[in-house]
């Protein structure tokens, strides 16, 4: 009887989710990215709030967990640590890296370009594609537009 209440309350909440995915832009235009659904998505804009506040990619990649920061001082480099950095964020864009391999997508193309042409191991092969979806979810919330994959005129306006 318990683990059917479960269900239900996950279903319910699951619905909860697409309800508030629907009446949000943002939310769905997280969802057009590889491996990010409802509850990912509305995770992604609950804790980003506007991309505004990041000066760049790398700060925002920092406030995910996917770089460390470099001390450096008098052009010295005294070495790297880790940011103090949001753990909820940096699991979305891991489990939707862990997602997204293995279909037809453009994460997957990216992963399997780094293990096949690059010769990286799986692990950083995944971490790097994270940081890439990482970097699209960030540009699509400062566009406020649909992540469009393949589409050649961003290179050409963007050069």
């Amino acid at each position: 009887m318990e683990e059917k209440s479960n269900e239900e309350e996950k279903q319910n909440y699951e619905k909860e989710f697409k309800r508030i995915a629907r009446k949000h832009p943002e939310i769905k235009n997280q969802k057009s990215l590889p491996g990010i659904g409802d509850i990912h998505a509305v995770k992604i804009v609950a804790r980003v709030v506007t991309p505004w506040r990041f000066a760049n990619k790398g700060h925002y990649l920092s406030y995910a967990g996917l770089i460390k920061l470099e001390k450096v001082s008098g052009g010295k480099s005294y070495g790297k640590k880790n940011s103090r950095y949001c753990r909820q964020l940096k699991n979305v864009y891991k489990m939707g890296v862990m997602a997204a391999i293995g279909g037809n997508n453009p994460i997957n193309d990216y992963y399997e370009h780094l293990m096949m042409d690059k010769g990286y191991p799986p692990y950083q092969a995944r971490h790097k594609a994270c940081r890439r979806l990482a970097t699209l979810s960030f540009g699509i919330l400062k566009s406020g537009e649909k992540y469009q994959p393949y589409r050649k005129d961003y290179i050409k306006n963007n050069s």
